[in-house]
């Protein structure tokens, strides 16, 4: 599926002033299934890194910060979570961010930002999870209807001998 021109614009900026860092960070979720071609609605932005990373992007986004970053948690995840609104997109930040993996019964770390892989967005580069790493979050975190679309486009990029990238 397609980004809008408000998603869009917000990942630019993010870029803009992201890139040139040392902040080690990857688009997750929806926005990054949408860009590698699942067939998902991207509603929001979620941008994943380590506790630092979390205080430094909400340090220098600051102008958007409607949730500064605190550590948070529930039955679902934990993580250093800050809320921003850019273009008027939620962008969330999350830190460390750990999953309940519901199979396994444990907590699972869901930001391995040494796994990241780089895809040209707008004549920028912009780091994202593989597709396989999205989707043993998706399936450990029971959401099975994106699991099986991530599975549905793993194996259409097989097929078109398009190689993932695991870094």
């Amino acid at each position: 599926m397609k980004l809008n021109n408000s998603q869009i614009n917000a990942l630019k900026i993010i870029l803009d002033k992201l890139n040139n860092t040392n902040i080690k960070w990857v688009l997750g979720g929806s926005t990054n299934l949408a860009l590698q071609g699942v067939n998902v609605i991207a509603h929001d932005i979620d941008i994943a890194t380590n506790m630092k990373g979390a205080y430094e992007i909400e340090s220098i986004l600051k102008q958007y910060v409607i949730k500064k970053v605190k550590f948070t948690s529930n039955d679902k995840f934990r993580s250093y979570y800050g809320l921003l609104k850019i273009e008027n997109i939620s962008v969330e930040i999350l830190g460390d961010c750990e999953y309940y993996n519901l199979k396994t019964k444990k907590w699972e770390k869901g930001s391995k930002t040494i796994r990241r892989k780089y895809i040209d967005f707008k004549g920028y580069t912009l780091p994202v999870y593989n597709l396989e790493t999205e989707l043993n979050f998706y399936k450990g975190a029971s959401r099975e209807e994106k699991a099986k679309k991530i599975q549905e486009r793993i194996k259409a990029l097989t097929k078109n001998n398009d190689k993932l990238c695991n870094l």
